[in-house]
């Protein structure tokens, strides 16, 4: 968090996203650059949840863009 944060007050807001998404959805680094979309984040017909399609295992995890309190992410 940290290193987003440095990041964010560095004017790289995309680099800490990269790195946060790397660190909590388990993304490889080409995954992250190459295969990720605006769809798999918010899909139109679920835009409470993204899709974190795993191309190494070909796993689909469905993960909750709220907090355990219900916040909206």
């Amino acid at each position: 968090m940290r290193f987003v944060r440095a990041a964010d007050e560095g004017g790289e807001g995309s680099l800490g996203t990269a790195a946060m998404i790397a660190f909590f959805w388990l993304k490889r680094q080409e995954d992250i650059l190459a295969r990720l979309s605006w769809g798999h984040y918010r899909p139109a017909d679920t835009p409470e949840i993204a899709r974190v399609f795993h191309h190494k295992t070909g796993e689909l995890v469905e993960v909750p863009l709220y907090d355990t309190d219900g916040t909206a992410l």
